[in-house]
């Protein structure tokens, strides 16, 4: 009998080397084996011929223990997992076949088809020779985390302010954004409740939350960074189950109103549900530190003066069917003060680019770009010199940002926020743009085309107070 066998069937008749009486805190599974649930056996030789349905008789030796366990006096279990699976009454290897390292909680759960011991499910990747598992970073603690410095990205954890004062925890086999080396992963419900949330609109999370992941290589934001930033989805019903397909771009202005591209949605009516995504970052793993939100769209209200060929005044409000609650991953958006002047703010764009959500299949980490503001005269010169030609008029209702080359929106960031700097509270950003529609995308020279969402201010809070609500 091999030792691991040996040491699975010590598990079942007591704790420690020699078969001695089990002790009480077992007495419940070990009378529940024999039958009864309100005693356990006296002895040893009593506990083998309850098992064995002999009440005369042990087993004199191991092997004349187990097959009598299994009625067969020719063969014995080769293996644990037979072993485990011929207790269970399964002629398949249960799920959790590999109980070597199991402590005693683990191995009883895994008798009663429970995989919470050691034994990680399939789709694990494991790192360092095998001996650990790569986890996201809020499931490890510091202590817990192997690195071997070849990641092709880095986590830093922490919040301080130079990069200097992080710690390096990256690890090259564990591939995916924010996971790491952990000899120890907690489990989901051991992690600790976030502390409570104080709202604020205009909040750039620009260190990420809990962590920073450095070099990304394509303008990839931090998770949380931009807690204003919506996906608007549309629903259809695919082979008999809704699925969502990426429509815009969007921004949290309120906690029941999310502002967009009027061309993105004047067309949907009651037929077309719409539906907006929260505090999504990843679109590819569901691994976040914070789950994103979606929620049904109520009423969409269109700018009664947007022209779809024009693409003038072009903003929509949605309104959901319910408020979100704001928690630090989702969070609003100023509103611009229409009596100031913010050409000179500095902006970022942001979006998940061309086809992000197609079918369902969310296939990239929200990007960033940061953007000169260009004058209104300026950018209208720049846009002369392209296919519109010298008779082009740029209607009062944009504004216009980029011209930097290979820095631009581009197609499925329709609908997007340009947010500034407030000039007068750095630390807060506010909405002067609404990705609106521009020639090419990235060309030098040729900036990028908003609707002004200074200008809209009124109207924006019209559209609210009609609602009930306050912006």
């Amino acid at each position: 009998m091999g030792p691991l066998l040996m040491a699975v069937i010590g598990a079942l008749l007591s704790h420690g080397g020699a078969l001695a009486r089990p002790q009480t805190e077992k007495d419940a599974f070990l009378g529940s084996l024999l039958g009864d649930t309100s005693t356990s056996p006296e002895d040893n030789d009593q506990f083998n011929a309850g098992l064995l349905g002999d009440t005369s008789t042990s087993p004199e030796d191991d092997d004349q223990f187990i097959t009598g366990l299994f009625g067969d006096t020719s063969t014995s279990p080769e293996n644990d997992a037979q072993f485990i699976a011929d207790l269970l009454g399964s002629v398949t290897e249960p799920p959790c076949a590999n109980v070597a390292g199991l402590d005693d909680t683990d191995f009883l759960s895994t008798l009663t088809g429970d995989c919470t011991g050691s034994t990680p499910p399939p789709d694990v990747v494991r790192c360092e020779r095998g001996q650990h598992v790569c986890a996201p970073y809020f499931r490890c603690d510091e202590a817990d985390i192997v690195s071997d410095g070849f990641g092709g990205f880095d986590v830093r954890i922490g919040k301080q302010q130079f990069e200097r004062d992080f710690d390096f925890i990256t690890h090259s086999e564990c591939p995916r954004f924010g996971d790491v080396c952990c000899t120890q992963p907690k489990r989901p419900e051991d992690l600790k409740d976030p502390e409570p949330y104080v709202p604020q609109c205009g909040r750039r999370n620009q260190l990420g939350i809990n962590a920073r992941i450095v070099g990304f290589k394509d303008n990839e934001t931090q998770f949380g960074e931009i807690p204003w930033m919506v996906a608007v989805l549309h629903v259809e019903e695919v082979g008999g189950e809704e699925r969502n397909f990426f429509e815009c771009g969007g921004s949290l202005i309120h906690p029941q109103v999310v502002m967009t591209a009027a061309h993105c949605v004047h067309e949907r009516d009651a037929l077309h549900r719409l539906r907006v995504r929260l505090g999504e970052w990843d679109t590819q793993q569901e691994s976040e530190r914070f789950r994103h939100v979606d929620v049904n769209v109520a009423r969409v209200a269109v700018h009664e003066d947007f022209r779809p060929l024009r693409l003038s005044d072009n903003v929509a409000l949605l309104f959901l069917e319910e408020p979100v609650e704001l928690q630090e991953h989702i969070d609003t958006l100023c509103l611009p003060d229409p009596d100031v002047v913010y050409d000179q703010a500095e902006c970022i764009a942001t979006g998940w680019g061309k086809d992000a959500f197609v079918a369902g299949q969310f296939q990239t980490v929200l990007k960033q770009i940061e953007l000169p503001l260009v004058p209104h005269a300026a950018c209208q010169a720049a846009l002369r010199k392209t296919r519109l030609t010298n008779y082009f008029v740029l209607d009062r209702s944009f504004r216009c940002a980029g011209g930097v080359g290979g820095q631009d929106t581009c197609t499925g960031d329709g609908g997007s926020p340009l947010a500034c700097r407030d000039p007068r509270d750095p630390d807060r950003y506010i909405q002067l743009g609404v990705v609106s529609w521009g020639i090419g995308c990235g060309t030098e020279g040729v900036p990028g085309v908003y609707a002004d969402v200074a200008q809209q201010v009124r109207w924006i809070r019209e559209q609210a107070a009609a609602a009930g609500l306050t912006l």
